[in-house]
Formats: C-alpha cells, sequence, structure tokens
C-alpha cells in the first residue's frame, strides 16, 4: 500500500534526529496510539472505530520525524552481502537543512523552517492560515489549527506528468487529472526553489558575454536526496527579429538534453 496514514502517524518520537533513526530506523508505537500535533483531542470516536487514541505529540511537526525515512545512508556490500567499507549519504535533505539558514532546531537558523513548512503548508492559496474542524462528528468539535494540507509536494513533475499520459499503460490508481494536479503542486515548489537572474550583456568585439546566476532558495540542496536527479539552465539567445541564435540546455521530445 505504500505509505499510509498510520506508518507516519504511530512513528513515537523516540531517537528522531539522530544517526539510529535513520534510514527508516523510526520507532512504531505498539499501544495503539495516533500522533498529531493538537493538545487535549477527543478521542472517543477514533477509539470506538478504529480502536486508535489521539495522542498529541511535538515531533509531528519537527524535522526530525521526515528525517528516520529521508536520509539514507548506505554501504557497498561484499561478494557474501555483507556490508564491506565505509557507508555512503545516499540521501541527504535533512543533514542539508540543518547547515543550512533554514534551520528550526537547536540554534535556529536566519530563515527558520520546518520540512513540514513546505512540504505540508499550513496556509492556502491565498495566504490564509488554515483553520477548521478535524472531523464533522461530533459536532461539538471547534476549529483547530495548525492544519497541514498533506499534499507533500517535491520536484517529481515530469514523472507524474508521465504517468498521468500513459496511465492505462502504467495501471496507476490515481486518475490521470489528479496526477496532473500533482505535477501542477510540484511544479509551483520548483518555481519556489530557485530564482534566476540574467546579467546585462557585454560586447566585446563579436563576442556577447552575460552572467546567469542561480540562487538556491530551498531548506537544502537543489536538487537533493536521490543522486540521480539533475537540474541544467536552459538559455535561449534571440535575435531582434525573434530568431534563436544561441541555445543550450534544450531537451528534446524524449525529454533528451
Amino acid at each position: 500500500e505504500g505509505v499510509t496514514c498510520t506508518a507516519c502517524h504511530q512513528i513515537t518520537g523516540a531517537g528522531l534526529g539522530t544517526a539510529a533513526s535513520f534510514t527508516g530506523g523510526f520507532v512504531l508505537d505498539t499501544g495503539r496510539r495516533i500522533y498529531g500535533p493538537h493538545a487535549s483531542p477527543f478521542t472517543m470516536p477514533m477509539q470506538n472505530a478504529v480502536s486508535y487514541t489521539p495522542t498529541q505529540a511535538s515531533h509531528m511537526t519537527a524535522s526530525a520525524l521526515c528525517a528516520s525515512c529521508h536520509t539514507v545512508i548506505t554501504r557497498a556490500l561484499d561478494a557474501q552481502g555483507s556490508p564491506a567499507g565505509p557507508e555512503f549519504p545516499e540521501q541527504v535533505p535533512y543533514l542539508e537543512w540543518r547547515n543550512s539558514a533554514y534551520v528550526a532546531e537547536g540554534t535556529p537558523g536566519a530563515s527558520p523552517v520546518t520540512c513540514q513548512g513546505c512540504h505540508m503548508p499550513t496556509r492556502d492559496a491565498s495566504g490564509a492560515e488554515i483553520r477548521t474542524i478535524l472531523a464533522n462528528r461530533p459536532r461539538m468539535l471547534g476549529a483547530r489549527s495548525p492544519i497541514g494540507q498533506h499534499t507533500f509536494a517535491g520536484a517529481n513533475a515530469y514523472m507524474l506528468s508521465l504517468l498521468a499520459d500513459e496511465s492505462g499503460w502504467t495501471g496507476a490508481a490515481s486518475t490521470p487529472d489528479e496526477l496532473r494536479a500533482g505535477a501542477a503542486l510540484a511544479e509551483g515548489m520548483l518555481r519556489r526553489a530557485a530564482t534566476v537572474t540574467v546579467g546585462a550583456p557585454v560586447r566585446a568585439g563579436d563576442v556577447w558575454t552575460f552572467a546567469v546566476r542561480l540562487t538556491n532558495t530551498a531548506g537544502h540542496r537543489f536538487p537533493t536526496a536521490s543522486p540521480s536527479r539533475r537540474a541544467w539552465l536552459h538559455l535561449r539567445v534571440l535575435d531582434a527579429g525573434g530568431a534563436v541564435r544561441f541555445e543550450s540546455g534544450r531537451i528534446d521530445a524524449r525529454g533528451r538534453r
């Protein structure tokens, strides 16, 4: 089933943020407790329906929770399948974040924000805080905040678009419209992850030069995580008539550069 709701919401705070918790080393609660950020949850409905007890836990809004799966440390294996050689930090966006201006634990950085702050935003598209009831039964429940959108948008817009276009072949459970909506969220995340500025061109004889500056505004490397990910600049120089005189970074119809 992939990552279910209870896979995250049953993780305890034990060891989070430490090396022991990385590479899926989280500890699952065995007492039928479901963790969330809200104080004094009304427990009876969930207890009666699914035998879980809603429990407040501050670690649910901490980046260290995400780090338990999104920090992947691997080692090479020898011919017998035993670990050999040093550890290799394969995917470490959490460690990158801890060394950035966006760190929000320990001594906060200049612009502190958690993983959830970007990938589970608590404000709507207009910037207003999301405040609503968590369930429509019982009717006495009041509105709560923060409410994090469970969009988990990342950078995988291209793959989601491919899945949408080939849903009949892939057998995806999500509809093409749902996949395209996910791709649009990822594209929005990418637009906020970096800025590009082009300096004024300078001519020296028949040669024009200009500087292109890319500024990373994500809370980690850009791109991050899977080592196979790449980012590149697509640059075009047009003449006064709109004709392309120089181009670099263009992809073809099959996605190749």
